[in-house]
């Protein structure tokens, strides 16, 4: 490796022998794109590498799916994307999500890079591009940009700062076999996930074709069934009935006035707060008065909430026992009248794929479809007697518990593969396994 004292490059304690440090400013050049998403009918069209594209694409090649936008002839110069070009996420919400690196593998036409994005071109002949990409990679380097990333609500990171990370350096040859192995590895290690990841949506399946069977035919499959006169539900055993919503639940009963004390304390459940079959999340306690408008809805131990905004999502769950909550209003808050529905029973219905599916094919709107809590109560649910609604209930919440199970471990099991995944590389480009040929 020829070295001259301009790249000024010294030998690391500790490091392989002949191995060489040096910043990145004397390997590559770093430049910061200012091309956004406006579209103006002055400039050129072209296709567009913007942060989720190389947030989400470790590889980006010809057949990357990139959006369309323009940008101005001086801007193409200096922002078109050239093979071996690595991409760097240059700002995010949290510092976990800067230098989230992304390879140009292919030669793109017409495409630059955009907005909030950084790109690295090397010039210098001692360092491979896929190697400066998997060594971006690395832990030291995540802990380099995580600590040097600047901001409160969302961190950015300066062209200089990049410029002035630290690259270690094998000889070419050496940098050859180790992207080789870590491609090779990852692409083993990728694989293992996505079994993972398709065994989970598998098993989420399972548990939501059970709910539903559950809730409309009961546990008795020798039962005598009968049409429910309600097309979404079916057949029922014969001994339920099909009631709308409303008969069974009063609903949004209890509402923080508007001259509530602004110094009165709960906790605020929001959209994102609640998960199908999950536990809930809960915030720090906020004041009436620091609250956003939407914090009204008062819900008790018990209760069901439904989000009526994108439903879909599956925002659904039962009250669990918290004093002083406080939901939004963006929830329609289901209280059962407990002679003739158990509340638990009432979250797997309305929780279920048939009754929501019905709710989307109701709710109005585009980005935010919407159902009314007026309309989501005429939906009609499948209701047995309140000892077998009990026994249904019982029974579900075993069966789901098994299946949260498996799907806790399989989530585990991808979270220690990316472990792997991520020490795999850092060893690999620091040297701390000493890749040779008979390992590719």
């Amino acid at each position: 490796m020829n070295l001259n004292k301009e790249e000024r490059v010294h030998e690391v304690e500790n490091s392989p022998k002949q191995w060489k440090l040096c910043r990145l400013k004397y390997i590559a050049d770093v430049s910061i794109s200012s091309v956004d998403r406006h579209e103006k009918q002055d400039e050129r069209m072209v296709k567009i590498c913007h942060y989720p594209e190389a947030y989400k694409h470790e590889y980006i090649d010809k057949k990357t799916i990139l959006p369309f936008g323009t940008c101005t002839d001086l801007e193409f110069q200096k922002f078109a994307l050239q093979k071996y070009d690595v991409l760097l996420t240059k700002d995010s919400e949290t510092s976990n999500d800067i230098g989230v690196p992304s390879y140009i593998s292919d030669s793109l036409d017409n495409t630059v890079f955009g907005y909030h994005l950084a790109a690295v071109r090397i010039f210098s002949r001692v360092c491979t591009a896929e190697y400066l990409f998997r060594y971006i990679q690395s832990s030291p380097v995540n802990s380099y940009f995580s600590i040097s990333a600047k901001g409160i609500t969302r961190y950015g990171l300066k062209k200089s700062l990049i410029q002035d990370m630290s690259v270690l350096l094998p000889k070419v040859r050496e940098q050859k076999l180790i992207s080789t192995y870590i491609r090779n590895s990852v692409k083993k290690i990728d694989g293992l996930v996505t079994r993972c990841q398709k065994k989970i949506e598998l098993l989420k399946e399972q548990r939501k074709s059970l709910i539903s069977q559950c809730v409309t035919k009961g546990l008795d499959p020798s039962v005598e069934m009968e049409d429910s006169g309600v097309e979404w539900i079916g057949e029922i055993p014969n001994h339920w009935n099909a009631v709308k919503l409303k008969y069974l639940t009063t609903h949004n009963d209890e509402n923080l006035p508007n001259n509530t004390d602004v110094d009165y304390r709960f906790y605020y459940l929001q959209i994102g707060d609640v998960s199908y079959l999950e536990k809930v999340t809960v915030s720090e306690k906020t004041t009436f008065g620091d609250s956003p408008a939407s914090a009204r809805r008062i819900v008790k131990y018990g209760d069901v909430i439904v989000s009526t905004v994108r439903i879909n999502l599956r925002s659904i769950t039962i009250i669990p026992r918290i004093n002083n909550l406080i939901c939004s209003t963006a929830f329609c808050v289901l209280r059962s009248n407990q002679r003739l529905l158990v509340p638990k029973f009432l979250e797997y219905s309305v929780g279920s794929d048939l009754f929501v599916n019905l709710a989307i094919t109701k709710s109005t709107g585009v980005a935010y479809p919407t159902i009314s809590a007026r309309e989501l109560v005429e939906i009609e649910i499948a209701v047995p007697p309140i000892g077998e609604q009990e026994q249904i209930a019982e029974y579900l919440d075993s069966k789901i518990e098994q299946y949260n199970k498996l799907i806790a471990l399989e989530a585990k099991r991808i979270g220690l593969l990316e472990e792997y995944r991520q020490s795999l590389i850092s060893s690999a480009v620091t040297g701390k396994i000493r890749i040779t040929e008979d390992m590719i």
